[in-house]
């Protein structure tokens, strides 16, 4: 099954609840162009924490949304009309989308949650996509959580590579995990693989809005 996402911050005329209303109302537009929405068998609205976690400065701030596709393979994904693209860009504003596109694995538990944290990963040159696959699957073993999942990406002309997503069932959850030896160690491994300076974590809210991905 192939994954892909977008990672955006919110127009800066909306507020964080305005933002998170017209973007549920996108949903809608898109599952009324059936060329572009059938395809897609699983849609996913993440409402990312805009201000982070209080207390930890590792979770990045400044985005809003997260939204997720699956589809059967990567050739079923179709562009969006020119009408749905121009409501996303009035939702998102200038800032534009960081993207992803490869495959998800899930490792342990379920695929699913009401909050998670993510691990967005960039891969120096010098890594090699092996080495990345094979360091998040090490790392994903033994995470507390409701369940683990890595995606590796089949894209590398996107802007991420890699990503860790452990699902929570709620934000003190999400506390105690990132305090955990676990997550530590997880993300000291994921640091062999990753360039610092363009990887990052955030914390969502999961809205699935169609069908389900991979359990």
């Amino acid at each position: 099954m192939y994954h892909y996402f977008y990672l955006a911050a919110r127009n800066p005329a909306f507020s964080a609840q305005q933002f998170v209303d017209r973007w549920r109302r996108h949903a809608v537009i898109a599952a009324a162009a059936p060329e572009f929405f059938e395809p897609v068998q699983c849609y996913v609205q993440n409402d990312v924490l805009h201000d982070g976690l209080p207390g930890f400065p590792e979770v990045v701030t400044g985005f809003d949304g997260l939204g997720e596709f699956f589809f059967e393979n990567q050739e079923a994904k179709q562009p969006p009309p020119d009408h749905l693209s121009a409501d996303n860009r009035e939702i998102f504003g200038s800032t534009g989308l960081q993207r992803f596109g490869g495959s998800r694995e899930v490792l342990t538990g379920q695929g699913e949650g009401p909050y998670r944290v993510v691990r967005i990963l960039v891969r120096p040159d010098n890594v090699s996509e092996q080495a990345m696959a094979e360091a998040l699957r090490t790392s994903g073993t033994g995470l507390p959580g409701l369940g683990v999942a890595i995606s590796t990406s089949t894209q590398p002309e996107l802007d991420y590579d890699g990503v860790l997503t452990v699902w929570v069932a709620d934000l003190m959850a999400a506390e105690k995990l990132l305090v955990s030896e676990a997550w530590k160690q997880a993300t000291q491994r994921l640091a062999t693989v990753a360039d610092p300076t363009r990887s990052l974590t955030v914390i969502a809210r999961e809205v699935v809005l169609k069908g389900s991905g991979p359990q």
